[in-house]
């Protein structure tokens, strides 16, 4: 297991962010994004994690990453 890859005082508050964010954000209940809409939008939210996290760029790239391969697949 790798530890201290991120510099957090506040691990649990920040995970219940990024889960709201996501239950929120992504509910096709509540938004009818385009799939451009939500590879930017999770493209943003990992460079707020990374930059809130202070940990190196595009180490949450996996957020947009699935996005990527769904536009390439259409």
């Amino acid at each position: 297991m790798i530890e201290n890859l991120f510099i957090c005082e506040y691990p649990e508050e920040y995970a219940e962010f990024i889960l709201s964010v996501f239950s929120f954000l992504l509910d096709k209940g509540i938004f009818s994004w385009s799939d451009e809409q939500i590879h930017t939008k999770m493209k943003a939210l990992a460079d707020y994690i990374e930059k809130g996290l202070l940990t190196q760029p595009g180490s949450f790239s996996f957020l947009y990453s699935y996005t990527n391969k769904r536009k390439q697949q259409n």
